[in-house]
């Protein structure tokens, strides 16, 4: 079968350009009331997460581009680690502004890495996925044992990018690793080069194929959840759909979950609450 036919057809990839304001379908910050409180309540409680967590801050794991990641740990022997890959649309944000998210995790005994990665413009996508996998790698080298890997926005694309197309994760990452879940992810990166946002992201047709998740042909069979909000913006409720359908045609089973009255930003709490839906899921806690 010609997948990337079957693809565009199943998915409706050939949108109706003239139709759709691609701006906003994708701009979250506009479209979610009071935006900037996030942003800065986030920054917020990082800072004051870190000034009480046992953790190693600024451990190096790629020389070029001085490329770090944040270690956070449980009291108790850890039960694993779960990996957390930020979004900002590739060009923004800092694994600093994200600490708070392992609290949860840390409560359940578990360590949470949350590595910084290069961002657009100056490098392109491709070359971000590259940086996460060798972060992803370097991590579980480095702490061995049970693997969890989770991503938001721009952050679940690059995490359902590893395991589709081209795999760059090592063996000894894909025998550790337990679940992939992406909340509220971009898995097709074609209406992105219809925004104005891609004056930064410099993406072409020849990228937004090799990296589209939706785009790629599953080749790990690692369990993995995708997640939105009830209220979250059309684009990414069907961009979430068409991954779980499309993927489900070709051998994988993705689980799709629904976070009623959430939206882009407010989700995570689902993840950064020890109680939390996301959390308990990532971690197979019953």
């Amino acid at each position: 079968m010609n997948y990337s036919i079957f693809k565009d057809n199943l998915l409706g990839l050939n949108f109706p350009k003239n139709k759709i304001d691609w701006d906003d379908a994708y701009n979250n910050s506009s479209n979610i009331h009071n935006s900037d409180h996030y942003f800065n309540l986030w920054k917020s409680q990082a800072s004051k997460f870190r000034s009480t967590a046992n953790c190693h801050l600024n451990i190096l794991y790629d020389n070029e581009t001085q490329s770090t990641y944040d270690l956070f740990l449980p009291i108790i022997r850890s039960k694993g680690t779960l990996i957390f890959i930020h979004g900002g649309y590739w060009t923004e944000c800092s694994k600093s502004d994200w600490s708070h998210i392992a609290a949860g995790a840390v409560e359940h005994g578990w360590s949470v890495a949350i590595p910084n990665y290069p961002k657009c413009p100056q490098v392109r996508i491709a070359d971000i996925f590259k940086y996460i996998a060798k972060a992803i790698n370097y991590i579980n080298q480095q702490h061995p044992g049970r693997l969890v890997v989770v991503g938001h926005s721009a952050g679940a694309h690059l995490v359902l990018r590893l395991l589709s197309g081209n795999i760059l994760i090592d063996k000894g990452t894909q025998s550790a690793l337990e679940k992939v879940v992406g909340i509220s992810g971009v898995y097709d990166l074609s209406p992105l080069l219809l925004t104005k946002m891609n004056k930064i992201l410099n993406l072409d047709l020849k990228e937004c194929r090799s990296e589209s998740p939706l785009r790629l042909v599953p080749n790990l069979n690692i369990p993995c959840s995708i997640y939105f909000g009830s209220q979250e913006l059309s684009e990414f409720k069907r961009q979430a759909r068409a991954l779980v359908n499309t993927w489900k045609l070709l051998g994988i089973s993705p689980e799709l979950y629904i976070e009623d009255g959430c939206h882009h930003f407010n989700i995570l709490d689902s993840l950064q609450c020890a109680q939390g839906n996301i959390l308990h899921n990532a971690l197979s806690i019953k």
